[in-house]
């Protein structure tokens, strides 16, 4: 019994061919009686199915790989922004969504490929040697030590006893530190009785201004006039060896 779609010759008693596995009627056993049973039959009637099944004749060639590129090549053409190959009538690529032309074809549109300056990206990259004398500023650029940034320095005064004149050797100045200094015997003068040994004067410094103000019993406490002073009502002179009270 021979196939009717390949032409291969089953037993009478096949259902199904057993080449193509195509199902077998009686019609193929008749088919095969009134061809003939010789093999120059059987080979025309095998090149006859083989015809009808692959369309075309066994002259023929068959179509080269080219040929089969070429038709997938029409089929689809490359996007114009990343080259991925569209089919033809595609909107938009699959692969970056860059939307292509509607008449069957990719856009005309060629994507814009900007050029970086070599030079500037070269520069970018390329690490530079800092000029230590560039950004040098000008001034004060010791080490700040960082508690004294916060810190603000005490003020000072200095206290020189002046020599009489039947004193022989200089007396040791006096430093003083801070805003508001309590004087008395001990912090001036330690062999001296005429001073107090409790409170003589205060000094306090006020708006960058030193101020000095009599505290002793005795008000044993003068400044030499020896600059232009503001008097005020009440305050004292001592003039030589005479105190003098002055009113306004």
């Amino acid at each position: 019994m021979r196939c009717k779609n390949c032409g291969w010759p089953n037993k009478p008693n096949e259902r199904v061919c057993v080449k193509c596995h195509a199902p077998l009627s009686a019609d193929d056993d008749s088919i095969e009686r009134e061809v003939g049973g010789s093999e120059g039959d059987a080979s025309l009637s095998k090149t006859v199915c083989e015809e009808n099944v692959f369309g075309q004749s066994m002259n023929e060639p068959y179509p080269s790989g080219n040929n089969q590129a070429e038709t997938s090549e029409e089929k689809t053409k490359p996007c114009p922004k990343c080259g991925y190959p569209v089919r033809i009538g595609t909107e938009k690529c699959p692969n970056c969504k860059f939307p292509v032309s509607q008449g069957g074809g990719t856009s005309q549109r060629q994507p814009t490929v900007t050029v970086d300056n070599p030079k500037s990206e070269e520069s970018h990259f390329r690490p530079t040697r800092m000029n230590p004398e560039e950004n040098r500023t000008t001034g004060f650029r010791g080490t700040i030590n960082p508690y004294m940034m916060n810190m603000e320095m005490e003020p000072t005064f200095v206290l020189k006893p002046i020599r009489r004149m039947n004193e022989r050797h200089e007396l040791d100045e006096q430093e003083y530190e801070g805003k508001e200094i309590s004087l008395n015997r001990a912090n001036t003068e330690p062999n001296n009785s005429s001073i107090t040994s409790r409170q003589q004067a205060i000094v306090t410094r006020i708006d960058g201004r030193w101020y000095i103000e009599d505290k002793s019993e005795q008000k044993t406490t003068f400044v030499q006039a020896a600059k232009r002073i503001e008097l005020h009502d009440g305050d004292i002179i001592l003039l030589g060896n005479r105190l003098f009270e002055f009113h306004e």
